[in-house]
C-alpha cells in the first residue's frame, strides 16, 4: 500500500484522476480518499487499498505505513499556490467553516484571517504537512520548535519519499510517477494545467505572501533538489 501526502491546491486531484483511468495495475475502487475529517481513522483495509490520498500530513503516514509502503507527494510554487487558494476560498467552493464569511475578502484580509481554516492552510502548510500535520492542534502542540527546527524536520521526512513531483512541471512530474502506479507513459493524454488566474487582480506582489510562505519556499527548493537526485 501507498500513500499519497497532498498539499491543497497543488495537483493532487489530478494525480488520481489520471491514475484511476490509466493505470493498468490500479483499479479506480482501489484508491482510498481520505478526508480531513477521517485522519483520526484507526485502521485501513490492505488488502482492499492500494493507495491511500488525503490532506494529511506526515504523522498520519506513520501510523500506517509499513516498511514495503511507498510515499508520492506533488508540491507546487509557495506563491502560486496561496494565490490559487486565496481564489478558491474567496470564491465560494471551499464549502468550509468560515467560507462565507471570506467570500469578500480582499487579499490583505484574507492573509491576516484569524479563521483557523484559513489560517492553518496560509502559512507554510507544505512545511507543516512534511513535519508533521498542518492543523492549528498540532502546531500548537510543536509551539516550543523554532522555525528552523520544523524546516529540519520536514527536510529529513521529505527525503525519505520515494517521489516528489510538482505542479509547475505536472506532465514531466507525471510521465516520471506513471511506470510506479502502472501506467505506461506514453499511453497519458496530458492537458497543461491553467496558469493560476486571479478574481480581482492580475498579480498580487509576492511581498504581501512571503511572510506567511518563507518556509515554504524552502522546502519547495529543498525538493526540487531531493527529487533529481531520486
Amino acid at each position: 500500500m501507498d500513500f499519497f501526502l497532498h498539499i491543497p491546491k497543488s495537483a493532487g486531484t489530478a494525480v488520481r484522476t489520471l491514475i484511476a483511468k490509466n493505470s493498468k495495475t490500479i483499479t479506480p475502487d482501489q484508491l482510498l480518499v481520505v478526508y480531513d475529517n477521517e485522519t483520526s481513522i484507526d485502521s485501513i483495509d490492505r488488502d482492499k487499498y492500494k493507495i491511500v490520498f488525503g490532506h494529511f500530513g506526515m504523522n498520519f503516514i506513520r501510523k500506517f505505513k509499513q516498511p514495503e509502503d511507498r510515499i508520492f507527494t506533488f508540491l507546487r510554487d509557495p506563491h502560486d499556490r496561496l494565490i490559487s487558494f486565496y481564489n478558491y476560498w474567496i470564491s465560494g467552493q471551499a464549502n468550509s467553516v468560515g467560507s462565507e464569511l471570506s467570500k469578500n475578502m480582499s487579499i490583505d484580509e484574507f492573509l491576516a484571517s484569524d479563521i483557523d481554516n484559513i489560517k492553518e492552510q496560509v502559512n507554510n502548510i507544505q512545511t507543516w504537512m512534511y513535519a508533521a500535520d498542518y492543523r492549528i492542534r498540532e502546531r500548537k502542540r510543536l509551539e516550543n520548535l523554532l522555525n528552523y527546527e520544523i524546516l529540519a524536520i520536514a527536510k529529513n521526512n521529505i527525503e525519505k519519499f520515494d517521489f516528489i513531483g510538482f505542479q509547475d512541471t505536472f506532465n514531466d512530474s507525471m510521465i516520471q510517477l506513471a511506470p510506479l502506479v502502472g501506467i505506461d507513459p506514453s499511453s497519458l493524454k496530458l492537458k497543461k494545467i491553467n496558469e493560476t488566474k486571479l478574481k480581482t487582480l492580475d498579480k498580487i506582489d509576492i511581498s504581501k505572501t512571503k511572510k506567511y510562505i518563507s518556509l515554504d519556499m524552502h522546502i519547495y527548493e529543498i525538493a526540487k533538489k531531493i527529487s533529481k537526485i531520486k
